[in-house]
């Protein structure tokens, strides 16, 4: 007669877990939304298919009308650290659903990959924060000359002509004005000044996707705007 095998740890004891309060299922929740991504192969190009060969052909998947914001929420994590309270409530909603895949993973036999560690949210909120400076210029779009800034009629937000001469010539975006600070060289004109530097946090050039490596030192642009000054926004 063939034993049947004894699970180290059984799906109920996990969704359990997953639902619960305190530390240990709030760790356990976190544990399992990166796991959930770090063995799925069409997110994580680390887990090659001769890593899941090692674990049975072991891989994990979302639910199809929840697959972005389940990704979304890992990405996030694992690049700053955190979730806020309302993502944290979502996912102790969501992740119980997904107890009998974190189930098989706990009890896989075989070498496992190495278990993520989100960065100290503290860190990375603070290099987030760090600030960028990226060039603006005056260009054509169509049969239409644009300023290298322009405000809205609110003054509230401006559309910012990025220069990015690596990628596609340029990255126009309407941008807060209390998010950045705009600074012109002498005798610009300030209102559609035809060169001007923009001064972000990390976080919003990550989000407008303005390449890292063509953010200029500040002294650069200090020295490009000697006997100028920043636009007053108010």
């Amino acid at each position: 007669m063939t034993k049947r095998r004894q699970f180290r740890y059984s799906e109920d004891v996990i969704r359990q877990t997953l639902t619960g309060e305190g530390a240990k299922s709030e760790e356990l929740r976190t544990k399992g939304l990166l796991a959930l991504w770090q063995y799925n192969p069409e997110l994580n190009r680390e887990y090659t298919s001769e890593q899941q060969k090692i674990l049975g052909g072991f891989t994990t998947s979302y639910r199809t009308k929840e697959a972005g914001f389940m990704a979304n929420l890992a990405a996030q994590l694992i690049d700053k650290g955190f979730l806020t309270d309302n993502q944290k409530t979502a996912l102790t909603r969501r992740l119980p659903r997904y107890a009998d895949q974190l189930t098989e993973l706990a009890n896989l036999d075989g070498t496992k990959l190495v278990p993520l560690v989100p960065p100290n949210a503290d860190e990375a909120r603070s290099v987030g924060n760090e600030p960028l400076w990226f060039e603006a210029q005056e260009g054509t779009d169509g049969p239409f000359t644009t300023p290298a800034v322009f405000f809205a009629r609110s003054r509230s937000s401006v559309k910012v002509r990025f220069v990015l001469p690596i990628t596609t010539g340029h990255s126009s975006h309407w941008i807060a004005r209390k998010m950045i600070t705009i600074r012109v060289p002498k005798d610009e004109d300030q209102l559609n000044p035809k060169k001007a530097f923009v001064k972000m946090p990390r976080w919003m050039a990550t989000k407008y996707k303005l390449p890292e490596d063509q953010a200029l030192p500040e002294s650069q642009v200090m020295e490009a705007t000697e006997g100028g000054s920043d636009i007053d926004l108010t």
